[in-house]
């Protein structure tokens, strides 16, 4: 079905910030392969060359939201997602607009929303690439509600940019914008009392990293944020709670280089995944 459909099933919130064109080219192209109805809501949080200019041919596809200037990607979000509640969708995806999904990534994920209505969102494994798109290794998170939840409380086990949500999910809830590289791991927190969880047990998208994106010091915020989130959500009945605080503990202490080498070697050993993505 066209994505212009007036009345879409998926909004796909794409935010967007001084990226290259054939990212964006790559992003978009990548969700024609669905047969539901979708519209792609890209949020330019205030970039140098904005995409009218980098991608005149595909403007006509998307529902675009030019912001003023920069307010950080949760605030891009949320415009995002107040936008695809206005519209009235039934489902919100999040694809940032450096990462690509794989084949049929949409249809499997509303399938899996339609016949599961306790899931408030569902997220998949994720293939992590580099700038040029070659694997870098592979996150496979805990598919079942149980197993996500245990998991929470050392780290967020939902992938944001693999994320689809229920539209109720999302109604009356945001991302916190005082939340920096952290917000996504509070959202999931806050919803966690009321909705179940699920990841599909498949490569169904793709996460490029940018290896001049994560300083030192913005791996230092983000991991006070997440301990931030863990003291929070602390209980002495959940013994995976205090673990979680000390891993978190652990990693901050430990130099940035030998968190990459260990966290490389634990994902080389990753299942192959099934996802097949074709430009």
């Amino acid at each position: 079905m066209s994505p212009l459909q007036a009345s879409p099933a998926i909004a796909v919130i794409m935010p967007c910030y001084n990226l290259e064109a054939h990212w964006l080219r790559q992003a978009i192209a990548s969700l024609r392969q669905n047969q539901r109805s979708y519209r792609v809501i890209l949020v330019d949080d205030g970039s140098r060359r904005k995409p009218p200019e980098l991608i005149p041919e595909l403007m006509d596809e998307l529902y675009y939201i030019p912001l003023v200037q920069n307010s950080g990607v949760s605030h891009a979000r949320n415009v995002g997602i107040q936008t695809a509640l206005a519209i009235g969708v039934d489902y919100i995806a999040m694809l940032d607009g450096d990462d690509y999904a794989a084949l049929g990534r949409l249809d499997r994920q509303c399938d899996f929303l339609d016949a599961h209505t306790a899931i408030g969102a569902v997220g998949s494994w994720t293939v992590f690439v580099d700038m040029d798109g070659a694997e870098i290794y592979r996150f496979t998170p805990p598919i079942d509600d149980q197993a996500i939840r245990n998991y929470l409380y050392r780290n967020n086990p939902l992938h944001q940019s693999s994320l689809m949500f229920r539209r109720q999910a999302l109604a009356g809830q945001a991302y916190d914008e005082t939340i920096n590289n952290a917000e996504d791991y509070d959202l999931i927190w806050r919803l966690a009392p009321h909705w179940q969880f699920a990841n599909l047990p498949d490569y169904l998208t793709f996460y490029r990293v940018n290896p001049n994106g994560l300083s030192q010091v913005r791996r230092y915020e983000q991991l006070l944020a997440r301990l931030k989130i863990q003291c929070r959500h602390f209980t002495l009945a959940t013994p995976r709670s205090a673990w979680g605080i000390v891993r978190t503990l652990l990693i901050l202490a430990m130099p940035a280089a030998i968190t990459r080498i260990l966290k490389g070697w634990r994902m080389a050993g990753a299942s192959q995944g099934k996802a097949e993505f074709q430009s």
